[in-house]
């Protein structure tokens, strides 16, 4: 990709205006990864760089010409090219009121967020760095161009995108930026909830010890208000030997997929509301589960996550110090899917890693996830029953709710004995307990 970039730039070198490659592109050719796309910017306005490209036979769309950007397809691949530009005031917090053409590269760097971004790229592989980006890129360190605090009140979603960078280079962040991201931090309320879900799912997937990179940047007030009662939270019980926030932390860092590290992230959000002493030492968190998914489904629903997401988060958190027995697996298979009981396994096995190590409790664990599919070939949902509701209506029973009530009912007895999943077996015990409660009360998972 990097030579139709080059192509590009040469197009417009040729017409005698400048062109670089710019910001995140040139930050990982530094960094030894693959750009997945390369930016352009250059001296030419986009009236001219339409011009000069619709004459080398290069269709452009004009995708942002108020910000002075226009997208050019080369081999079906887009190229942004911008017009070097220096921005005004940013009243809404997010874009600039207006812009203006600068006449210089350095010009145009100086407005970028960070070091790290505020690089460009010659076609010849030349590195012009004005803010000594390549020196933060060695140290790992991420910096601010200029005044942090003004590039924070510009757009405050720099701060949840310098600890982005942080988390994903496993870089640290500059002393003077990471003050200021704690002074500006209520501007962060200027934010949509959208926007700053998607940046912690960012943070998340790459970072470690992320819950501890928001306290120490002094952001957690304001992206995640509920779990302020962690700082500092002893925990006070024989099974642990980590504060709540370290606790959870490990937790998030032992599993893998992002839902699940938002899983892991809350499931013991509702512990401090839930702390008790027996014989006033040892502490115990009778319900803190029910509680977690309540502040988890808050939490999320604020934050403006996908329904199937919360569904995901807060049954997982329900279940997360369940006892998983064969019975329990299966039940909770049919309810909510063999992905489900997996993805229950991760987290209940990274959340006793991060306790008081217990080689039993992490043998249970994996000894269940070896015969998940042995354990699933038992009945264990309505469709593996022997029976079905049309078998019940030909024995007399009506169409109606009391036919759910008795395979649920069915389901609970075949779930203690598989062997009772036989149709004249359980036809029969329908006929002997009919309109016995006891029977058809359904138990719910």
């Amino acid at each position: 990709m990097i030579e139709k970039a080059k192509e590009i730039m040469n197009i417009l070198e040729s017409k005698g205006y400048e062109a670089v490659m710019v910001g995140g592109c040139v930050r990982d050719k530094l960094l030894g990864l693959q750009p997945k796309d390369y930016d352009i910017a250059t001296n030419a306005i986009p009236s001219k760089v339409i011009e000069i490209m619709k004459e080398n036979g290069v269709k452009t769309i004009p995708t942002g010409l108020d910000f002075g950007t226009v997208t050019a397809m080369l081999d079906s691949i887009p190229f942004e090219i911008t017009t070097y530009r220096e921005d005004a005031k940013y009243s809404d917090r997010r874009h600039p009121d207006s812009v203006s053409y600068a006449n210089t590269i350095n010009e145009d760097l100086s407005r970028r967020d960070f070091t790290i971004n505020s690089m460009a790229m010659t076609s010849e592989g030349t590195i012009i760095d004005p803010f000594d980006g390549k020196k933060d890129i060695e140290k790992g360190i991420i910096r601010c161009v200029g005044n942090p605090s003004e590039r924070f009140r510009e757009d405050p979603l720099r701060i949840l995108r310098g600890i982005r960078f942080a988390a994903k280079y496993g870089f640290s962040i500059d002393y003077t930026t990471r003050i200021a991201m704690g002074n500006c931090s209520m501007l962060i309320g200027m934010i949509s909830q959208e926007r700053i879900f998607n940046e912690i799912k960012q943070i998340l997937k790459h970072g470690r010890s992320n819950l501890a990179m928001f306290r120490r940047c002094n952001v957690m007030h304001m992206i995640l208000p509920e779990l302020c009662a962690m700082y500092d939270f002893e925990q006070n019980n024989s099974n642990h030997n980590l504060d709540l926030l370290k606790h959870t932390d490990r937790v998030i860092d032992g599993v893998e997929d992002v839902t699940l590290k938002l899983a892991a992230m809350l499931h013991d959000s509702g512990k401090p509301a839930c702390k008790t002493y027996n014989n006033g030492t040892e502490a115990h968190y009778y319900g803190h589960e029910k509680v977690s998914a309540e502040i988890a489904e808050n939490v999320l629903s604020r934050l403006k996550a996908s329904n199937e997401e919360i569904e995901l988060v807060v049954s997982l958190i329900k279940y997360h110090d369940a006892e998983l027995t064969d019975k329990t697996v299966k039940r909770l298979a049919g309810k909510y899917g063999r992905s489900f009981v997996e993805s229950l396994i991760l987290l209940q096995k990274s959340d006793k890693l991060a306790q008081v190590f217990n080689p039993d409790r992490i043998k249970k664990l994996e000894d269940i996830s070896k015969r998940l599919d042995e354990i699933l070939l038992e009945p264990h949902n309505f469709k593996s029953l022997a029976v079905n509701g049309y078998d019940l209506m030909l024995m007399g029973i009506e169409e109606g709710p009391q036919i759910g009530v008795i395979l649920n009912a069915l389901l609970e007895l075949v779930l203690e004995v598989p062997s009772l999943n036989e149709k004249d077996k359980l036809i029969n015990i329908i006929k002997i307990f009919e309109g016995d409660e006891k029977f058809v009360g359904a138990v719910d998972v």
